[in-house]
């Protein structure tokens, strides 16, 4: 298992960049992708309230949650921002050496075996923040047998989002006594920066029926635009938002072979769109949380082929009815909770997508008594980033005695 771990580093190592910090004697924060460093930023706001001269470093591994952290943390001089060194014992130990790091946290899940080595051996305190751990994760996990189970000795506190989260990672060979149940993180992104968009930035109108489809992915856009064939209607408007910008293209070749005219939220001039369209395309970077909030009711993407879902609690935030299909392995939780709220609707099939989205349409009031009971769920649910500052503030004191 450890050569094959060796060669993965090696096919990392010729896309990962090589650096050294630039500040120190601070908080490590690593993240994977734009979802997790929203987690992120939910937590360096609150750390900076409490220490408000405590530098960060945050390293991400891909390059779209990159460029996302740069634009988040852009105007807090104290955050330094990079790419993930890359899971290799010669990367990280300048990281370590330079930045001499209080304590390293990981959000969600992001086990790397190297990792938790030099940080078990600089002594520098792990915690993995948000911790969510889904059933196929661990079984990838469990299949690198005790040759990853010896690296997790280096965490000192597993913090889960819920209980079948710390059921799994002390099934995966932590101790009970290091792991507790704080909550979800993502309930607390009030905190958030908000852009100050409006619906005459997309082409809407305040009378507008707006359905925001977002985080689709490729292999569910077919059955999505055979809902939206039967649902277009005058004062109907949708927004897909793709999770994939390279997915843009393709989707909009898919609406123009019906016939339909679209509008890019970002005009491309490689691309024609029509300003006046019943579709626009999101074609940006991080707007999606700020797009929720011009919409009557979500649908969110991820569900409605085996990816195992995206974020359900961005739109509830909002206020939104959330709409969502039957492959949620990666959000149960969230959606149990607003299932058992009254805040969201699961539908098995595209064809009842479309009855659900004629009943919102039609029953104003239905739908904001959906959407006020998806926004009341959120708002029960938070409180999960001071839960996590109660568990950093021991071993920050400690550091600096």
């Amino acid at each position: 298992m450890d050569f094959f771990y060796r060669v993965l580093q090696g096919l990392f190592k010729r896309f990962l960049p090589v650096w050294t910090p630039e500040k120190s004697s601070g908080i490590w924060i690593h993240a994977a992708s734009v979802g997790e460093v929203h987690v992120a930023y939910s937590l360096v706001h609150a750390i900076r309230g409490a220490w408000p001269d405590l530098p960060l470093l945050i390293t991400v591994f891909t390059p779209t949650g990159s460029r996302r952290a740069t634009e988040l943390f852009e105007s807090m001089p104290e955050v330094e921002v990079h790419r993930f060194p890359g899971d290799d014992l010669q990367r990280l130990e300048p990281v370590f050496t330079y930045f001499q790091p209080k304590m390293l946290i990981l959000i969600e899940a992001e086990l790397w075996p190297m990792l938790l080595k030099t940080a078990h051996q600089k002594r520098v305190p792990v915690f993995i923040v948000n911790a969510r751990l889904t059933p196929s994760a661990f079984r990838r996990y469990r299949l690198l047998g005790q040759w990853f189970s010896a690296h997790l000795s280096a965490i000192t506190w597993v913090l889960a989002q819920s209980l079948p989260d710390a059921e799994r990672f002390h099934r995966l060979g932590i101790p009970r006594e290091r792991i507790r149940v704080v909550g979800n993180l993502k309930f607390d992104l009030a905190g958030r920066p908000r852009k100050s968009l409006q619906r005459k930035d997309l082409g809407l109108t305040p009378e507008d029926f707006v359905v925001v489809f977002g985080s689709l992915r490729s292999r569910e856009e077919d059955l999505i635009l055979e809902a939206l064939t039967t649902f277009l209607r005058p004062g109907v408007k949708f927004i897909l938002a793709p999770r994939h910008l390279d997915r843009v293209r393709p989707l909009i070749q898919k609406l123009q072979a019906r016939g339909w005219p679209v509008r890019l939220r970002q005009p491309d001039p490689a691309i024609p769109t029509t300003e006046e369209a019943k579709i626009v395309i999101l074609n940006t970077l991080g707007e999606l949380w700020d797009v929720y909030a011009l919409g009557d009711v979500a649908v969110v993407g991820g569900t409605f082929a085996p990816y195992g879902g995206h974020s359900l609690l961005e739109p509830a935030f909002h206020g939104l009815p959330v709409v969502f299909g039957p492959y949620i392995e990666n959000v149960q939780e969230v959606a149990k909770g607003l299932l058992q709220g009254g805040g969201g609707i699961q539908v098995q099939r595209p064809n009842t997508l479309v009855k659900v989205l004629d009943h919102l349409f039609r029953d104003q009031e239905t739908r904001k008594s959906i959407g006020t009971r998806a926004r009341r769920f959120v708002e029960q649910h938070q409180g999960a980033t001071q839960r996590v500052l109660t568990y950093l503030k021991p071993w920050l004191e400690h550091h600096d005695r």
